[in-house]
């Protein structure tokens, strides 16, 4: 009989793609294993051509899973698929109870929450932020015995032939030729304490717009259309907005065929890392935990942007400064190493 094994994570589109190798990894430890994930609807897309995945279980805490019963009738659900192993790769109350009640004997994460539920509990360390979030996760496959080996330090994403055709087709029909080099920026994040101000990405895609001769594109999702709005305003045709229009394939295939992403701290980053194309990743928090050392990008043309502006403790979203951090980094700072990148000699 075959191992039955999931992986949960339960959080958002970054965090799922920085799961993918351990993901990989429980894939080379155990080939025969059938393997689900567990995610939440809006992150589904970034798993569900996943070669090293056999089942994708989508958990909806808004609606179907809503409250005590929601979650006792999704659990039974999970019992019934009788699963060996839970690897829990992000310990909130619900991730960690649900295999718990699934009556899953193998329970793996970081007790953070509710740790007394796991079988194989590691101490709570991540906020102090000296390793990467890969390397975290890939420490829960080793606390439940998986041996982790050289496993490669990059998301994985496929994009499909569908979803590059639609992009090709969808930028044709926006005039960009296949000799246009595009710079795609995403200006957007869940926290405004990851929002470098909107004016200086407005400085930057003007930048390469009329002065370096390229197609700047914006990206996001549906909840950042008016701020992505205001960025697009008056930049001419050579600004392409398509916040709001593009799946998660269609939006990896669009970051595919540009020569940089610039972005804050967000899940686009490891979409680009995933499918090679370099970053500018702008970081403000100076909190480890969520810093560039857990959560940057790890390409070998990466660059991460980020400046003390002296605080002695980061409040992060609380923050009662304003966000000095983020107004530190200049608009030329991002120009430079965004030029460095489009323009690099081979």
């Amino acid at each position: 009989m075959k191992p039955k094994i999931l992986i949960v994570r339960t959080d958002r589109m970054g965090d799922v793609l920085l799961s993918t190798p351990a993901i990989r990894a429980v894939r080379r430890a155990v080939p025969n294993a059938h393997i689900a994930v567990m995610v939440r609807p809006y992150t589904a897309d970034i798993v569900r051509d996943n070669p090293d995945i056999d089942e994708v279980i989508v958990y909806d805490k808004e609606a179907r899973e809503k409250g005590i019963w929601g979650n006792f009738r999704f659990a039974v659900r999970l019992f019934l698929k009788r699963f060996d192993t839970a690897l829990i790769l992000h310990s909130s109350n619900r991730s960690v109870l649900i295999p718990f009640l699934a009556g899953i004997r193998l329970r793996a994460g970081y007790a953070r929450r509710l740790g007394f539920l796991l079988s194989h509990p590691l101490p709570p360390l991540k906020n102090k932020g000296d390793r990467h979030e890969i390397v975290y996760s890939l420490d829960v496959l080793e606390k439940a015995g998986f041996p982790v080996g050289d496993t490669p330090l990059r998301p994985v994403f496929n994009v499909n032939a569908r979803d590059r055709e639609t992009a090709k087709r969808l930028l044709e029909k926006k005039g960009v030729r296949p000799d246009d080099t595009i710079v795609c920026i995403h200006a957007g994040a869940s926290c405004p304490s990851r929002w470098w101000p909107l004016s200086r990405f407005r400085d930057v895609a003007r930048h390469f717009i009329r002065e370096k001769r390229c197609v700047a594109v914006v990206i996001g999702g549906n909840a950042e259309v008016e701020r992505m709005e205001e960025l697009a305003c008056g930049l001419g045709p050579k600004l392409l907005n398509f916040t709001g229009m593009l799946t998660i394939g269609e939006t990896a295939a669009v970051i595919e065929r540009s020569a940089v992403l610039i972005s804050n701290d967000s899940g686009p980053v490891h979409l680009a890392s995933a499918v090679g194309t370099p970053v500018v990743a702008i970081f403000g928090r100076k909190d480890p935990g969520l810093g560039p050392k857990v959560w940057g990008p790890l390409g070998a043309h990466d660059i991460v942007l980020q400046k003390d502006a002296g605080c002695v403790t980061c409040l992060a979203h609380r923050c009662v400064e304003g966000f000095k951090c983020l107004h530190a980094l200049g608009t030329q700072d991002v120009l430079k190493a965004a030029d460095a990148i489009v323009f690099r000699k081979p």
